[in-house]
């Protein structure tokens, strides 16, 4: 499943199989202890070649979640995907009771292959890691003559009965091997270095200054720019060809009379979601309104859209894989019915919202393809800044989080919060209302004193969709425990509202209902915040150097084989034993960040996120790489935790003086892909590229990766598990606008 690692339900097992002499790695993903329906997140199917459905004959229930999980394998996995449904446990003929012909009525429902298999006896089992392997090594072949081979008809054919004997032997077809753990071919080294950018900027509308200035002098007086790299049709629309019928592209001025950038300034009640589920972006672009300066580089509010200056170019800075660029778009917006599709302002004059809007769709490479995402992704886009996220239900301290939480939100940090649940109910509130599935702006945190509770600590929360989508629990707008609060701390934090005062979608609730109802709380600084505390600490140095995973040299993988591990991009951290920013205990705060090159804007293009980490080592030759017989020997210093398809992965490290090596990789060897690494700390320090990692000539193989589903009772009560993301979705009911790939 391309190495995803998300809280990975057992290790992943290497199997080596050869088929007519060619080599098959299977990566093999057990996905024992997480039966509840949806525990296994989409992430971890999504990227896999080949999937087992297991369910148990014995076990109705087991079976009859079956059909769920292939329904969510079918929309989320890959289109090729190799799928095979089993009946395990078809050893025991007397407690059966799912029926050998109920599991081939739906294999063939489904158009997958099935067969049934004994773990206890071994009955079918290799036959199950020989079909797939075959099925994958014949897809890799290049010879047009060769029969083309068909797993269903080959498991037909070659699959043995309950009434069989058990103990079926292949060993004529599959050879299980232990990996190569021969030293590497040398090979010449030298400087690591990467070419500036490979992310076809030009066709994504990033621009220099120069060119944008250029691009205004060109027009003629009284012309208008027209953007032919994002035209006003479909293709900026959808990932895909496909028609939207009564879909008007109009300019402001075209909408209403004296329409501006900005009215009275920026403000987090500016946000309006429209149609597409892009709630993760605005909800970002809420927080980031607390600070309406930042908003104002973003979208630099001397551009005009009517009267004197305005020409219909528009020109937002985003931050880009480490850069400030600009993107440039005209300012024709899709429209229905003379509306706004997608996002807006409240002053139906302002238009910011808007615009940065269609720009950040263009950098991403169409509107469709903002559908689903990272808060986390979208806040640093806007500041360049650092982002992390909290996974609430793995934050046992939660009264020190409110802490952090607080002092964070004093500070000017910007805050986000995901909502638990389903992404397929994100079109509507629950009992309480509140939207499954959906991003929420964190837009305050205060504890009140009330008359009979006594200290209560608040979390002030707004839904973009700025309507009545309102919490109507506890503490909400009108709800009677305001009374019990004076009129000074009422006013001071614009609450006790009646609840029909102002439907604007922001509202109060408790902390502790805020933890209940909420997953994942995301918080942004424009610098690092080396203790946990909230605030931005002084930064000594940032530095930053990029790199790249290249096939057959340095994309090794994680460290499920050591040997390629080895040939990852290796970059020395030396902390300096003088200057400030040393611990009482002697070591030093640094902050370590991954990024991988902003994959998103290639959806169109079927490429997604890939499962990143990085992990550091201490070295006392801090002028070569480690090799591989290092990692056998020596434990890390630190990592960044489970392979994860973030864009972004940080940790916190407490460093002695001395030499490190940080090894970012991807959990997949061979999986190509840029990367940049930041380092932050109070202290000096030196951060380069170590020398290339020497080429193995190691034998080819086929790397494909299997993930075994085994299916439970089915609990449709959201998604559980560690490290989970929501999947933000829009209010619109019609539903008109497809979801995009799922992110994390």
């Amino acid at each position: 499943m391309g190495g995803v690692c998300i809280a990975p339900p057992t290790p992943c097992a290497n199997k080596v199989v050869t088929v007519d002499g060619s080599k098959v790695k299977l990566q093999i993903w057990d996905t024992a202890g997480q039966e509840r329906f949806r525990s296994v997140t989409h992430a971890y199917y999504r990227d896999a070649h080949a999937l087992l459905l297991l369910y148990d004959v014995m076990n109705k229930n087991s079976y009859d979640n079956t059909r769920a999980w292939l329904a969510e394998v079918h929309e989320y996995a890959q289109d090729d995907v190799v799928i095979m449904l089993i009946g395990n446990k078809c050893d025991v003929n007397g407690d059966r009771v799912v029926r050998r012909e109920d599991g081939e009525r739906l294999a063939r429902e489904y158009n997958v292959a099935f067969m049934e298999t004994s773990a206890k006896t071994g009955l079918n089992v290799d036959l199950a890691f020989l079909a797939v392997a075959r099925q994958l090594k014949a897809r890799k072949s290049t010879n047009p003559n060769e029969r083309k081979f068909n797993v269903a008809e080959y498991v037909r054919q070659e699959a043995k009965t309950e009434g069989c004997a058990c103990n079926i032997s292949v060993e004529e077809e599959v050879q299980v091997v232990e990996e190569a753990r021969e030293a590497p071919k040398n090979v010449e080294s030298g400087a690591f270095e990467l070419p500036e950018t490979d992310f076809e900027d030009g066709r994504l509308g990033v621009m220099e200054a120069e060119a944008v200035e250029n691009l205004r002098n060109s027009l003629a007086p009284g012309e208008l720019f027209t953007d032919d790299s994002f035209p006003a049709d479909p293709s900026s629309l959808f990932l895909s060809e496909r028609e939207e019928p009564d879909v008007v592209w109009r300019r402001p001025h075209e909408l209403v009379d004296s329409p501006y950038m900005f009215v009275d300034g920026a403000s987090r009640r500016d946000v309006v979601q429209g149609a597409l589920g892009d709630c993760w972006f605005l909800s970002s672009c809420a927080a980031v309104a607390r600070k309406p300066k930042l908003i104002e580089r973003v979208v630099p509010p001397d551009q005009a859209l009517h009267g004197d200056g305005y020409t219909g170019l528009v020109v937002c800075r985003l931050w880009r894989f480490g850069t400030w660029v600009l993107v440039v778009v005209d300012d024709r917006l899709p429209t229905k019915s003379d509306a706004l599709i997608f996002a807006r302002s409240t002053h139906p004059q302002e238009f910011w919202v808007a615009l940065l809007e269609k720009a950040y769709a263009k950098l991403h490479g169409s509107y469709e393809a903002l559908e689903g995402g990272q808060s986390m992704d979208a806040m640093v886009d806007l500041t360049g800044g650092l982002a992390e996220r909290f996974d609430l239900e793995d934050t046992p301290d939660k009264r020190r989080f409110f802490k952090l939480l607080m002092t964070a939100s004093r500070s000017g940090a910007f805050i986000t919060a995901s909502r638990k649940g389903d992404w397929r109910l994100a079109y509507r509130t629950d009992e309480h209302g509140l939207v499954e599935g959906h991003a929420y702006t964190v837009s305050g945190v205060a504890t009140v004193s009330h008359d009979t509770l006594g200290a209560v600590n608040l979390v002030r929360v707004r839904n973009p969709w700025a309507n009545a989508a309102e919490w109507t629990g506890a503490w909400a707008d009108g709800d009677e425990r305001w009374s019990g609060v004076d009129s000074k701390q009422k006013s001071r934090l614009g609450a006790g509202r009646s609840s029909s005062s102002l439907h604007d979608g922001e509202f109060w609730m408790s902390y502790q209902d805020f933890c209940d109802e909420f997953e994942e709380v995301t918080v942004c600084t424009l610098g690092p915040d080396f203790d946990h505390d909230g605030t931005v600490d002084a930064v000594g140095q940032v530095k930053a150097i990029r790199g790249e995973w290249m096939v057959g040299r340095t994309a090794g993988g994680s460290r499920n084989d050591f040997e390629k591990f080895a040939t990852n991009p290796q970059f020395l951290l030396e902390v300096d034993e003088t200057g400030a920013g040393v611990c009482s205990n002697g070591s030093c705060s640094v902050l370590v960040a991954v990024m991988q090159e902003h994959r998103r804007s290639r959806r169109d293009f079927g490429v997604k996120m890939l499962q990143i980490g990085f992990v550091v080592y201490q070295t006392r030759d801090p002028t070569r790489p480690l090799p591989a017989d290092y990692f056998y020997h020596h434990y890390e210093e630190s990592s960044s935790g489970v392979y994860i398809n973030y864009r972004e992965v940080l940790a916190r490290l407490e460093l002695a003086p001395g030499s490190y090596v940080i090894i970012p990789a991807t959990f997949t060897p061979d999986t190509p892909g840029q990367f940049m690494v930041r380092v932050y700390s109070p202290k000096p320090f030196h951060l380069s590229a170590l020398p290339l990692p020497p080429a193995s000539d190691g034998p080819s193989e086929y790397c494909v990766s299997m993930l075994l589903l085994k299916t439970g009772v089915l609990l449709d009560k959201g998604i559980t598990g560690k490290r989970k993301s929501a999947v933000h979705k829009s209010p619109d009911e019609s539903r008109d606008w497809p979801r995009g790939p799922e992110e994390g």
